[in-house]
């Protein structure tokens, strides 16, 4: 087959044959699935396969087996994979239970291994000890990760005989029955799965690791899903030995209720990890852990660099808000995570509300991503790292395309990609914030002749390009939205060339013309973002109002005139928002966490050497603070007020000050082991100096106080301070004094 030499028949199942074969071309042996005829007869179902398939590919963990491409000869279409070696997990249970330090290991690379998928939005669906190799080195190799999406639609999930394993190909009992007691009950139901689903059956191997025993049996198919739908597992059996840890892990991960199982497969690890360190609270024995070192479970995405090595993170986490009792005075909201990537922002509901866009922060840069609201599973549509971040996203108004803009330091571009995947195309050089209309048009920015961002009405058939009357800043995001009958756009900026402050405006698409919506807009904070949202219902769009550490989301009356009411109120910011027919708000939701990076002057990957999990305002932190005895200095907030840390690299950061002031930055480095900085807020502030090695406060400069300062420096001696306060440069003796311009 192509380049593939095939040598023998490893095994068949529902998901098709499996062939070791021999790649001639690199000289090595490979595992050849053959797909089923059927299967390659549909062409819609197999070019979903091959998106779900170049997604599988991606996956790069020591213990996944590895998809390697596609190959087709002769009409024959096969998935070329990994050929691992060694038993099954489901071979190595038939001689009989596994030890607990063995069962425990193994285990938790089962673990490891999908909690790696599950943040790439990838859940396997189908896990089972014949899914699970055991390699001759000791380790595990997870098989067919998320095959059984790839190759059965969704559509057909309410119909348990179109699983993998129900369908005419897998008519053996063994196959049937021993993939049935590793289903989940909403998996036997026919009902829409997330990464819980792994956790159950996650379980259910565990359990049979341990007993030798499937945790759910029964002489037919029906017998068998029952037992999964009302039965419990049979405790008894597990070995005596078994810690009380693992012995609650497997309870929980074996909850029939979706909301009383397990959330997530790390903790699964991390309760397995303690067990294996002897760490349980019953004092059973513990095993020693291998060699394999504990990944972190947390990437970050810079959204901006100040200073050297000092990195600015958003890790915003898109939720959905549905609201309750809509003729209630005062409505309820329940609201949901989304699963999807760590850095997710940028929710974009399409017309028919079942796919959500949203900008994914894959490899610090920003593309274009879909997901299911209702399962959690999603996938990257681009993967252009050349042309600069996505910044805003729109649907086309038949849900076939996406609309995306790419910028650097200024809107490099709009292109599309199809909603199913496929190539990405340039739709408008030197434009930005594509907004669909409904007949096919698009609400764009473009610079003017005075280099100022400008609305624009654009024909992309015609390629015809049309200004408006309204101008935008592109310092934090462009808040642009169409109302639903595309008559109007609500925007925030400026409504002619010489208005100096930005203001919320509703934009006439035909005439061009603009009215305000508000008498006065909120006041934003550098770098904030301005999310809005048109109402479903077009009689409102909804803005975030900063109150202090709170954001009220506020519906405006379209109208400009009536009363403007609170939505709901959040603690956290959103930086875009974006509603549903039905009523479903999405938003994202920021959080901060502050973080001093230390690159190597030759080059290479830097090294976290200080964090604080405490939300801290763009443009509010400060340059890396070193005190002379090598400890750090670290600006954090806590229930909004600021505080300065101090702490060793890598290690745990305290409050420099014992003190009921805000303490914060800019701050500066003295000789003795002594620090610069301010204490007190508003009009209070001012700069003190701090021993580091005791800390507390030496002195209190006066002659600084009340000056709102915003940099810091100290002469080469210790005995100058230089301050920018007020638009001009000033100095102060460090023992205090008359500031000088």
């Amino acid at each position: 087959m192509g380049c593939y030499e095939v040598l023998a028949l490893l095994g068949a199942g529902g998901m098709g044959e499996v062939y070791r074969a021999r790649d001639t071309r690199l000289k090595r042996d490979v595992a050849l699935k053959i797909l089923p005829s059927d299967f390659i007869n549909d062409p819609q179902r197999m070019m979903r396969f091959e998106r779900e398939a170049q997604l599988l590919a991606a996956l790069n963990h020591p213990s996944i087996a590895s998809i390697y491409g596609l190959e087709e000869s002769s009409g024959t279409r096969a998935l070329v994979m990994e050929l691992v070696e060694g038993p099954t997990l489901a071979e190595r249970i038939r001689q009989g239970p596994l030890p607990l330090e063995e069962a425990l290991l193994l285990a938790r690379q089962i673990a490891v291994a999908l909690e790696y998928a599950h943040e790439r939005g990838i859940i396997h669906r189908d896990l089972k000890p014949a899914n699970i190799k055991l390699a001759r080195d000791g380790g595990v190799k997870v098989l067919d990760f998320g095959l059984a999406k790839a190759l059965f639609d969704e559509s057909s999930a309410a119909d348990v005989s179109s699983s993998p394993t129900f369908s005419d190909a897998a008519t053996r009992a063994g196959i049937i029955l021993g993939t049935a007691a590793y289903m989940s009950p909403e998996q036997a139901r026919g009902k829409a799965v997330d990464r819980r689903v792994d956790v159950w059956s996650f379980g259910c191997v565990l359990f049979e690791m341990l007993t030798g025993k499937p945790a759910f049996v029964g002489e037919t198919v029906s017998d068998t899903l029952a037992a999964v739908l009302t039965k419990e597992p049979e405790s008894e059996r597990l070995p005596p030995e078994t810690p009380p840890a693992v012995r609650r892990l497997l309870e929980r991960c074996l909850q029939k209720d979706l909301k009383k199982r397990l959330q997530a497969i790390g903790d699964a690890r991390i309760e397995i990890e303690d067990s294996v360190a002897g760490k349980d609270s019953a004092g059973a024995p513990g095993v020693s852990e291998n060699a394999e070192q504990r990944r972190p479970s947390r990437w970050f995405g810079p959204a901006a660099a100040i200073g050297a090595g000092l990195f600015l993170t958003v890790v915003a986490g898109l939720m959905v808000f549905l609201v309750r009792g809509r003729t209630s005075r005062t409505p309820t909201w329940t609201a949901d995570m989304i699963p999807g990537p760590n850095v997710a922002f940028g929710p974009r509901i399409s017309p028919d509300g079942h796919i959500l866009a949203f900008q994914a922060m894959i490899g610090n840069l920003t593309q274009v991503a879909v997901a299911s609201p209702d399962t959690g599973n999603w996938t990257l549509l681009t993967h252009d790292r050349q042309h600069g971040f996505v910044n805003e996203i729109s649907w086309a108004p038949d849900g076939s395309k996406l609309y995306y803009d790419r910028f650097t330091a200024v809107p490099i571009g709009i292109y599309s990609v199809p909603a199913l995947g496929g190539e990405e195309r340039l739709v408008l050089e030197n434009a930005g914030t594509p907004e669909a209309l409904p007949d096919g048009s698009l609400l764009v920015i473009h610079r003017d002749p005075d280099g100022r961002w400008r609305i624009n009405h654009y024909w992309p058939d015609l390629q015809r390009l049309e200004p408006l009357s309204g101008w935008v800043s592109i310092d934090t995001t462009i808040a642009l939205r169409v109302f639903p009958d595309g008559k109007e756009a609500a925007f925030y900026g400026m409504a002619s060339r010489t208005e100096a402050t930005a203001q919320l405006y509703a934009l006439d698409v035909a005439t061009g013309k603009t009215r305000r919506l508000l008498t006065s807009a909120p006041r934003l904070t550098y770098n904030e973002g301005y999310p809005i949202a048109a109402v479903p219902d077009g009689r409102s769009v909804l803005v975030d109002t900063p109150e202090g550490e709170l954001h009220r989301i506020v519906a405006v009356p379209r109208s400009g005139s009536g009363r403007v009411q609170t939505v709901l109120t959040l603690t956290s910011p959103p930086w875009y928002m974006d509603t549903a027919k039905d009523g479903t708000l999405y938003v994202d939701m920021m959080d901060r966490p502050h973080e001093i990076l230390r690159y190597p002057v030759s080059g290479g990957v830097p090294e976290v050497i200080g964090h604080a999990d405490t939300f801290v305002m763009a443009g509010q932190y400060m340059e890396p603070v070193q005190a002379s005895n090598g400890l750090l200095l670290l600006d954090s907030s806590f229930s909004g007020r600021r505080r300065m840390l101090i702490g060793k690299p890598g290690g745990d950061f305290f409050p420099l000050l014992d003190t009921r002031e805000e303490s914060a930055g800019p701050a500066n480095s003295l000789a003795n082991n002594e620090v610069a900085l301010v204490v007190g807020s508003e009009n209070d502030a001012q700069v003190v100096i701090a021993s580091v090695a005791e800390g507390r406060m030496i002195r209190r400069l006066q002659g600084t106080k009340g000056k709102h300062i915003v940099s810091l420096a100290a002469s080469s001696d210790s005995k100058t301070l230089y301050f920018a306060a007020e638009g001009f440069i000033w100095s102060i003796p460090v023992s205090d004094g008359t500031p000088l311009k």
